[in-house]
């Protein structure tokens, strides 16, 4: 190859040191681009784990709130059946009771022929299910917790409920069979009923296999999950980015 005259070569060194340095520029801007992509890619999924821990959080609160007075309500109930069982039941005049007595059967009736449940707040449960399978949640020990605790309360708590619907569904369909009955549904008060609930042993049976099977246990995995979700929300208030 021949030699290039001094000139030329001269000119030629100067393009490759220029051509190498809009190389450099275009690396260094496509490296920038790509940091300034993966920190907008980073600050957004840590936005996404604040909003949705926030939701957690929430859906927690209302929970606790609520659940005190479903556990209220069912502790309530269960005083009430365990006299059943101890034959305590109310006394009342039987022939012309007062308004407050006339309401004791309804309200004795209800005690196993009715649900008062409590539904789970579970939005940021749902999201963390989400965004864990698309890949854009960071699996920290803080998700994994609250998994955890939704996969190990939610489902025992919701067969108990449905445990516990089945069976005043049954009681209901069993007391449709005596001539009071309608007479109940119109919270009319009526002798015969008041009768029945107060010296039946087919009732007090029914109580006891009520209570054993339905109230107990899903008075007691209310009163679990209440118990978890409060700890659990003081585990969420320790990280300082939710505050």
């Amino acid at each position: 190859m021949e030699n290039l005259p001094a000139g030329q070569a001269g000119k030629t060194a100067k393009y490759f040191k220029y051509a190498i340095g809009e190389i450099a520029l275009v690396v260094i801007g496509i490296l920038i681009a790509l940091s300034i992509n993966n920190w907008n890619e980073q600050r957004l999924l840590i936005s996404n784990q604040e909003t949705i821990y926030k939701q957690v959080r929430s859906d927690l609160i209302k929970d606790t709130l609520n659940l005190g007075l479903v556990i209220d309500h069912w502790e309530q109930r269960n005083i009430r059946l365990e006299k059943v069982l101890q034959k305590q039941f109310p006394k009342i005049n039987i022939e012309f009771p007062t308004k407050k007595e006339d309401s004791i059967v309804d309200i004795y009736f209800g005690d196993i022929a009715g649900t008062f449940s409590h539904r789970i707040q579970n939005k940021g449960y749902d999201l963390i299910k989400v965004t864990r399978r698309l890949n854009s949640l960071k699996q920290d020990t803080l998700s994994s917790r609250i998994i955890d605790f939704y996969l190990k309360n939610e489902p025992p708590l919701s067969r108990n409920a449905t445990t516990l619907i089945r069976k005043t569904q049954e009681n209901i369909k069993f007391f449709e069979q005596y001539s009071w009955y309608i007479d109940w549904l119109k919270h009319r008060y009526n002798k015969d009923a008041y009768i029945y609930f107060s010296e039946s042993e087919v009732y007090r049976k029914k109580v006891a296999s009520f209570q054993s099977s339905a109230i107990r246990n899903y008075l007691s995995r209310l009163i679990k999950y209440n118990t978890e979700a409060k700890k659990l929300i003081t585990v969420i208030d320790t990280y300082s980015f939710l505050k």
